[in-house]
């Protein structure tokens, strides 16, 4: 009777020869590993450019009627250039063009949620000249423009701070303004017939040569950053602003 072939123990398994298939499928799972799209350094990248996607968004949404204004935004009438972005509102086109900055402000006298940053906005730039042009310049460095939803005109002239700019309270603008911007109380959703994206109070600041939009919350801003270092906060983003601006004219 024949007897089985007991299996040899690892130990004394002879090591087969790497054929030519061996090699050529080590190679290909290699190649795959090198070309591996899910490392840290692509995620990296992939959180830059969604960053900058959010930038142009935001830019769009709130400083043009079309995305071809936004991407090319035009913004020296030196250069013979057809109108700025937010130039269809009269009250607000002139503030821009008579200072760096510009913060528009949403709010009413009747809402508690709007004293604070009302008395904030007072505090910080009552006591100084930033909202009047100094040493000859023809700009101020910050304008504020208050678009009221005050109950009626008396109220809104009795709610403004000094050297504020107020939206004419019977005027069109007012309206274009909330509407466009998408901004007013809850009160006045039935009046107005909008989608509200923002409520009262809201604070965005503009820069005043590009018409680009710095921050769309800047209620958050002068709570965040005490007195007038929110006014460098803002410089910091309005350089940005201008370099995307530089950039997109450029192409």
């Amino acid at each position: 009777m024949q007897q089985r072939r007991r299996a040899p123990n690892s130990a004394s398994s002879p090591v087969l020869p790497v054929t030519t298939t061996d090699s050529a499928m080590n190679g290909k799972r290699k190649h795959r590993e090198d070309h591996s799209f899910c490392g840290p350094k692509f995620w990296s990248i992939m959180v830059l450019v969604v960053m900058a996607m959010l930038v142009v968004f935001c830019i769009q949404q709130f400083t043009s009627n079309s995305p071809a204004d936004t991407m090319n935004p035009q913004y020296s009438s030196e250069r013979g250039l057809k109108p700025l972005p937010l130039s269809q509102f009269p009250t607000l086109n002139q503030a821009l063009e008579q200072s760096e900055m510009v913060a528009l402000y949403f709010a009413a006298s009747w809402c508690p949620m709007s004293t604070g940053p009302t008395n904030l906005l007072g505090d910080i730039f009552g006591g100084t000249d930033i909202l009047t042009p100094q040493g000859g310049s023809s700009k101020s460095k910050l304008s504020i423009v208050y678009v009221s939803s005050d109950k009626t005109a008396e109220s809104m002239q009795d709610y403004m701070k000094p050297h504020w700019i107020g939206v004419q309270y019977e005027s069109d603008e007012r309206t274009a303004l909330k509407k466009h911007f998408s901004v007013c109380a809850k009160r006045e959703l039935e009046e107005l017939r909008m989608d509200r994206k923002y409520e009262i109070p809201s604070l965005f600041i503009f820069d005043g040569e590009s018409h680009g939009l710095i921050s769309t919350h800047g209620v958050g801003d002068i709570k965040d950053h005490q007195g007038l270092e929110v006014l460098e906060h803002w410089k910091r983003l309005q350089r940005v602003v201008r370099g995307l601006s530089e950039k997109y004219i450029e192409e």
